[in-house]
Formats: structure tokens, C-alpha cells, sequence
């Protein structure tokens, strides 16, 4: 499943970052890369495993579970978390994951369970979440996060 991470690039103090023709200078597109790639680590190892804590749901804004669902799950004695009910997924995708990097973004691929799609089920009466919406959600202290790891890595990279 790759999850493709933007953040806003403006890094302050940067001069000389574009060509006359505006596009990115060689040592900029090596630096952004580089940065790129630190934040994809960073939100695989700080940011993803906070989704399937407890209260997560209110942080990230989770679709509601239906009464089935939430039933079926105090039942079996799982929790109150959403994105948990036997936590192979969570296993999954906290595991492993390829961090491929650009000067422009990042892209993070993790592997999950065969339920765990791009695409949400939307047939007529499902009450299945879009799942891949909700892991991929930011807040924006988590957002800040990232944008301060970004621009950081950039500054140092371009002192070099």
C-alpha cells in the first residue's frame, strides 16, 4: 500500500534554490531528496503507530463504526480502538516499510493485510471506513512535525 507524503518544501533562509527558468537547482533537488526521505522514516516510526492508539479516532477524525461492529468487537474482548481488532494490521504495517524519496516528496510503502485497499468498499449499505484515508490523515501538530523535519534536514544539507 504506498502512501504518498507532500509537505510544503518553502524552507526559510534558502536563497538560490531555483534556476532563472525556475526550476529546482541540482544541490536543492539532492537536499529536498534527502530530507524527503528522513520524513518518510519519520512517519512510519512516530507518526503511523499514533493511529492505532487509543483516541485516535477523535485526533485523526475516524469515521464512526457501526453498532455491529463495536458490538461484535466488546464481545470478543478486543479494546475500544478502531484500526485494532486482532492487530495483524497494525503488525503489518508497523513491520516494514520502503521509503522511496524524490526532491518534491515522498512516497512510503508498507505492507498490510488483503482488506486494507486503496480503494474503500462502496457498495449500496456498506458501513465499511475508508481505512486508507484514515491512516493516511495528518494533524496538524503531526503536519508541523514533518515540516520542521523537512525544512531542518534541508538547511543542513544545503550548509554542506
Amino acid at each position: 500500500m504506498p502512501l504518498v507524503i507532500r509537505v510544503n518544501t518553502a524552507a526559510k533562509g534558502l536563497e538560490d534554490v531555483f534556476t532563472a527558468k525556475g526550476k529546482l537547482t541540482r544541490k536543492f533537488a539532492r537536499c529536498a531528496k534527502e530530507a524527503y526521505a528522513e520524513m518518510g522514516g519519520l512517519w512510519h516510526d512516530k507518526i503511523l503507530p499514533l493511529h492505532f492508539e487509543r483516541g485516535a479516532k477523535h485526533r485523526y477524525g475516524y469515521a464512526p463504526r457501526s453498532a455491529k461492529y463495536r458490538t461484535r468487537k466488546k464481545n470478543a474482548g478486543k479494546g475500544d480502538t478502531d484500526l485494532v481488532f486482532t492487530g495483524d494490521m497494525r503488525k503489518q504495517m508497523q513491520q516494514f516499510a520502503t521509503i522511496r524519496a524524490f526532491p518534491t516528496r515522498a512516497t512510503v510503502n508498507v505492507q498490510a493485510p488483503f482488506y486494507m485497499t486503496l480503494k474503500p468498499n462502496t457498495f449500496a449499505g456498506s458501513t465499511q471506513p475508508d481505512k486508507f484515508k484514515e491512516l493516511s490523515g495528518l494533524t496538524n501538530a503531526d503536519y508541523n512535525q514533518l515540516q520542521t523535519r523537512l525544512q531542518t534536514v534541508i538547511e543542513r544539507a544545503m550548509k554542506r
